[in-house]
């Protein structure tokens, strides 16, 4: 009898560069061997800051890189950690950025004057915001922080004569919080919100797959397995409230030249309130039948079981 697993995980987020990407960047080699973007010439307005060029990683914006720039807008990846003086100031179409990662200092006055800056989504668990660095951006009215953040510095006049802003929510699950008297001058008060009441409480999900007789249908095997349309590799940590609707899917094949033979799952699973209280399972079937060949008609079946550790 012959058995093949699968353990994969969801990464939630990721960000994708094309390999063309990196001839529209100018970069320097710092001292610790990484690079930083000293400038940008590509004729794309919706601009990816790359993770790495030339297989070295890139971690800095210089001053002044895209300062006056015409781009509409920034994904800023995991692995910049510093942002400098007026990197992107006066860039007077650019709307919307997300920063996406571990730690990030926002350099002065690194945003000011992006007029028409309306959103910004911050994935950090440590930020420094620097003074100035989003002052007289007059459009901005939306401002998310996600339940990541442990550690939080606002500078003087960051958000400053942001008149548009309605609030800047702070997860209370932050153990350090530093901001200045002037931060929010002309602007919204800083408020803080439970992670558990926005966005619910911390799970991770994971999935495995096995078959137990593959019955003559295969022998060597492929699987991909989604949730919310997310390939799952290894496990994602998430967010799960009562009455959250997931996908689950599947794809399992067999790996044959000639006869390749592919089953397909799509569910759903509503989450209840009961679900958040302890680890749970949800567990499906994946039927593959062979279409062709002296085995046609023979089926085999995969067990596919997602995991949700609560993490509470």
């Amino acid at each position: 009898m012959k058995k093949l697993s699968f353990l994969l995980a969801i990464v939630l987020l990721f960000t994708c560069v094309p390999a063309f990407a990196a001839s529209s960047f100018d970069y320097e080699y710092l001292d610790d061997g990484t690079l930083e973007i000293t400038g940008y010439h590509g004729k794309a307005a919706d601009v990816v800051i790359p993770e790495t060029i030339y297989s070295r990683t890139v971690t800095s914006i210089r001053e002044g890189a895209f300062y006056g720039m015409n781009i509409t807008s920034l994904v800023i990846p995991a692995n910049i950690i510093n942002i400098g003086y007026s990197a992107f100031a006066e860039c007077y179409y650019l709307e919307s950025v997300e920063f996406d990662g571990s730690y990030l200092d926002i350099g002065e006055y690194a945003f000011m004057n992006d007029i028409s800056l309306s959103s910004i989504i911050i994935n950090e668990a440590s930020l420094y915001i620097g003074k100035s660095a989003f002052e007289n951006c007059t459009s901005l009215s939306y401002a998310e922080v996600l339940p990541t953040l442990a550690e939080l510095s606002i500078r003087d006049r960051a958000f400053s004569d942001c008149k548009k802003l309605p609030s800047f929510m702070i997860p209370n699950t932050a153990t350090e919080v530093n901001i200045a008297k002037t931060a929010f001058r002309n602007s919204c008060k800083p408020t803080y919100y439970k992670p558990e009441e926005v966005y619910g409480i911390p799970a991770r999900i994971s999935v495995y797959a096995e078959c137990a007789d593959y019955n003559h249908v295969g022998n060597d095997w492929y699987g991909e397995f989604y949730v919310n349309g997310v390939l799952l590799e290894d496990y994602l940590d998430v967010y799960l409230k009562a009455g959250d609707v997931l996908s689950l899917q599947a794809v399992i094949g067999e790996k044959d030249a000639l006869y390749s033979d592919e089953g397909v799952l799509d569910d759903e699973l509503t989450v209840y309130k009961k679900d958040l209280k302890k680890d749970f399972t949800v567990t499906d079937y994946v039927t593959v039948t062979e279409n062709d060949g002296i085995y046609y008609g023979y089926s085999c079946v995969w067990t596919v079981v997602f995991t949700f550790e609560i993490m509470k």
